[in-house]
C-alpha cells in the first residue's frame, strides 16, 4: 500500500508543481535522494505536512442518499471541481469548489443513481463516489 502512495504522490507532485514551493521541492528532493526514507509527503505553503492519501481521505461527501443539497468538504485546496454524472455518463452538473465546507444544491436534479467526481485545479480525479438522490 506504501508503494502506491508514493507513486501517486509523486504523480501529483509532477502534475502539480505550482502547489509546493520552490525550497520544499528542493528539500523534499533532497530527502527522498539521500535520507533513503521514502515516506513521501508534500509541505505546500501554510498546510504543514500532508501525504497525498490524506488529502483525499480528508475529503467528506455527505449526505448519501441525498435530497436537497450535498455537501463536500475537507478540501486543501481552491477551484477543484464537482462533477455529477448520470449512469449514462452524462455530465449533469459542474461546480468550482473553493475550500472549506462547500454545498451543491440538488433540488432540480431528477432522483438516481449519480456518480460525484471531485478533481483537483488541473483536472485529476481526487476522489468518486457513488450517489443516490431520493
Amino acid at each position: 500500500m506504501w508503494l502506491l502512495e508514493v507513486i501517486l504522490s509523486i504523480i501529483y507532485w509532477i502534475a502539480n508543481p505550482n502547489l509546493i514551493s520552490r525550497d520544499c521541492k528542493s528539500r523534499l528532493a533532497k530527502w527522498i535522494k539521500w535520507s533513503g526514507d521514502i515516506d513521501l509527503f508534500f509541505v505546500c505553503e501554510g498546510s504543514g505536512k500532508t501525504t497525498l492519501a490524506d488529502m483525499i481521505k480528508a475529503i467528506k461527501i455527505y449526505p448519501n442518499p441525498a435530497k436537497e443539497e450535498l455537501n463536500i468538504d475537507g478540501l486543501s485546496m481552491a477551484n477543484c471541481k464537482a462533477e455529477m454524472y448520470d449512469i449514462l455518463g452524462n455530465l449533469i452538473k459542474s461546480d468550482i469548489l473553493q475550500t472549506g465546507l462547500q454545498k451543491i444544491n440538488l433540488s432540480n436534479t431528477s432522483k438516481g443513481l449519480y456518480l460525484v467526481k471531485v478533481k483537483d485545479p488541473k483536472g485529476n480525479p481526487l476522489k468518486t463516489i457513488k450517489l443516490i438522490i431520493e
